[in-house]
């Protein structure tokens, strides 16, 4: 039986909260700051620190932006491509499997001869979410259909079904000799 493990959607995730969340913390930051100096003595010319202040928030402001368009418009291309259908599927046995390590190197692994490598800390659409978010992708010999997007050189996994047969484990319960017996301890 086929199970479907991954299904990219279009959501835009937190990337798009962070910039209202900086925009809030640089004003308070600041002022927590000047008050610091005056505290130790230290003069500040008014017109210099709200000319500072004032050009760090546009410069946040402007690559909150770019930001936030960037990943508006990589997440329309990928998603929107998987959603109308343009995307190519593959099947076959995971390869070259490489775990996750925090901080060393993303996890990667081959299925039918393409090379897959996503992050947890890295924010993009489709599946990226290595262990212990994710863990849908385990290990070599796993049996799977995946679909992909290519977006500017690089495999984006939109689709993931397991292809492996799961067997339901016999749990069956009889009572001997005022005992419980799990099914298969039957007969033993």
């Amino acid at each position: 039986m086929n199970r479907v493990l991954y299904e990219a959607q279009l959501h835009y995730g937190y990337t798009l909260l962070l910039l209202p969340l900086f925009m809030v913390w640089i004003p308070i930051f600041a002022y927590l700051c000047k008050k610091d100096c005056e505290k130790k003595g230290f003069v500040i010319n008014k017109k210099v620190y709200y000319a500072l202040f004032i050009w760090m928030e546009l410069f946040l402001l402007a690559i909150g932006v770019i930001t936030a368009v960037s990943q508006i418009k990589m997440y329309r291309a990928v998603v929107g491509a998987y959603k109308s259908g343009n995307y190519r599927m593959i099947e076959g046995y995971v390869e070259n499997f490489v775990p996750y390590l925090q901080h060393r190197h993303p996890e990667s692994f081959e299925l039918a001869g393409v090379q897959f490598e996503y992050s947890l800390p890295v924010v993009m659409p489709g599946y990226h979410d290595a262990p212990p978010q994710g863990d849908i992708i385990k290990r070599n010999g796993q049996h799977l259909r995946i679909g992909y997007v290519n977006y500017q050189g690089d495999n984006i996994i939109v689709y993931i079904e397991s292809l492996e047969v799961y067997e339901r484990p016999n749990i069956s319960l009889k009572y001997s000799n005022d005992k419980i017996v799990w099914g298969n301890e039957i007969g033993k």
